[in-house]
């Protein structure tokens, strides 16, 4: 059972504490945030599993990181990115 403190699950900060990974090249202030499906999901409004996985099959989704063959990965930052490269002016405009 987890303890609670502050009341965050200390099972969670764990967890929290490992998805956050300092690089050795870069400065204590810039962190790397690795996120899961989920929370990719939770982070775009409307985006599904099924939809990330479809992106990923065809290559038009956020870049990814897959270190064990069930395990898949994505930047916070690369995401966000993905995110904004869609901003468009018109409904004109054609998508690439």
């Amino acid at each position: 059972m987890a303890m609670m403190k502050n009341g965050m699950a200390t099972d969670d900060r764990e967890e929290e504490r490992r998805m956050t990974v300092q690089h050795p090249a870069v400065s204590s202030a810039a962190r790397t945030r690795y996120l899961t499906v989920d929370e990719v999901c939770e982070l775009v409004p409307g985006m599904t599993k099924t939809n990330l996985a479809q992106l990923r099959f065809n290559g038009k989704g956020p870049r990814y990181r897959k270190p064990t063959p069930k395990t898949v990965l994505y930047l916070e930052s690369e995401v966000i990115e993905w995110v904004e490269a869609s901003a468009r002016q018109g409904t004109a405009e054609v998508s690439a």
